[in-house]
């Protein structure tokens, strides 16, 4: 063999240390470090791995699948760090008796899996055993139901991402045996949307309760819905017999966002929960509004409140300081507040847990609550300090022979510029303080 054959083995050898070299830096292990750690310490194995390519390699199907698999997983790890939940769109309203529509947005799965819904979908759930079929190969309901049947009771709308082959193209046998035929060249990525019973004894009231009963289970019980991890819940509907009662997204819908609730004796529920109670809350208070246009008793319909939220005004006398809408046990105080400090106020007043209207009278006289009543600064500014916070008493203890104070500059106010916003919030409350005059922190300034 001459030299420069010779000379030439010897600079492939070299390129290839320095090759084999660069690759283990690149990697950030030297190849002793890299041995050690696959022969001592497997606990630093993360679980993924993915093809190593490089001229000369053999490639087939499976090892492009394992690319896809290991970026898939990577990719689903990093979406389960934002928490699912619903990132913009998805609302659910229902356009007749028998059909909704769920409009275009996206989510997030629990397992880190996207739901993106790019066109507007209009549905109908006439087909229960379709549906029973569906939720079974999913894996969303196991159990079938002789209600669900009926297509009558208390439904959860899901969404779930799916996959599925499409688009036959010609396949190139790999032996001589095998024969020429089609195989689909597309893995197609869609959404599918379906109905599950939901399972809870809140349901086990009569239907006219069940919507009431189910916020006091999801809100304030905190109760876990018990819904597949694989799907990103839209809303909950009462069906009878396939035509819809009720459409509450809210009941289920959580937005993405913070899931952490405290520490200790301070935790606190998640901001998404108590957004979608206060959203529920609107929701069910206008619909119960739009069936009792006279003022109502909150515990007649309702079996919990969130902390903050839209208020009744015509429960509210002012002329007698009274009001209707609360059960007589909970202290309840008028707070004039200007228009431009109520977003700070009830953004605040979010923190406290949820009213619970089937609490003892003791509880509820430990949970004191403000109607925030908004009027322009310049017109508050106007009012003498006693007209700008006072206490209301229940509507039941007002009496013919009562002399309550006057009023009437406020109700002067109020007939100039028509019905004011009037909200509620649940008040922060200290040890020693009396039911009258209770102030939260954030309010003490207000007026």
């Amino acid at each position: 063999m001459n030299l420069s054959v010779i000379q030439r083995i010897e600079h492939r050898l070299q390129a290839e240390r320095v090759r084999k070299s660069s690759f283990s830096s690149a990697l950030g292990l030297s190849p002793f470090l890299r041995v050690s750690i696959e022969r001592t310490s497997p606990s630093v194995d993360t679980g993924q791995a993915r093809p190593r390519y490089f001229d000369g390699r053999f490639l087939a199907a499976r090892d492009l699948e394992r690319d896809q698999t290991y970026i898939a997983a990577r990719q689903a790890e990093q979406l389960r760090a934002a928490g699912p939940g619903v990132i913009h769109g998805l609302e659910v309203t229902p356009i007749d008796h028998a059909t909704i529509r769920v409009r275009a947005g996206a989510a997030l799965t629990a397992t880190g899996r996207a739901v993106v819904v790019r066109e507007d979908a209009t549905l109908s759930f006439g087909d229960a055993a379709t549906t029973e079929r569906l939720n079974r190969e999913l894996g969303l309901s196991s159990t079938p139901r002789e209600l669900a049947r009926r297509n009558t009771g208390v439904f959860v709308l899901l969404a779930r991402p799916v996959e599925y082959t499409a688009n036959p193209i010609g396949f190139y046998p790999a032996s001589i045996e095998e024969r020429r035929r089609p195989e689909d060249g597309e893995i197609v990525e869609a959404v599918a949307f379906t109905l599950v019973p939901y399972r809870d004894a809140a349901v086990n009231v009569e239907p006219a309760r069940q919507r009431a009963a189910l916020a006091h289970r999801l809100f304030v019980q905190r109760a876990d819905a018990g819904l597949s991890l694989e799907a990103v819940p839209l809303a909950m509907l009462q069906l009878e017999r396939g035509f819809v009662r009720w459409v509450d997204p809210w009941l289920v819908r959580r937005e993405i966002g913070e899931a952490y609730d405290g520490m200790g004796t301070q935790r606190r529920p998640p901001r998404a929960l108590v957004e979608a109670q206060l959203h529920q809350y609107r929701d069910h208070l206008a619909e119960i509004r739009s069936r009792h246009p006279e003022p109502f008793a909150a515990s007649d319909e309702l079996v919990a409140l969130p902390p903050a939220g839209p208020y009744p005004f015509a429960a509210l006398d002012l002329a007698t300081q009274s009001d209707r809408f609360f059960p007589p046990t909970l202290p309840t105080a008028l707070h004039v507040v200007p228009t431009d400090e109520l977003r700070a106020a009830l953004d605040e007043a979010l923190a406290p847990p949820p009213i619970d209207l089937r609490a003892s009278p003791s509880s509820l006289r430990a949970t004191p609550v403000a109607v925030l009543l908004c009027l322009p600064r310049a017109d508050v500014e106007t009012l003498p300090p006693h007209l700008r916070r006072f206490p209301l008493r229940p509507a039941s203890a007002v009496r013919a022979s009562d002399s309550p104070m006057s009023v009437a500059r406020l109700l002067e106010l109020i007939e100039t510029s028509g019905e004011p916003p009037a909200y509620f919030a649940r008040l922060h409350r200290a040890i020693g303080d009396t039911e009258d005059g209770v102030l939260p922190i954030e309010l003490q300034g207000v007026g």
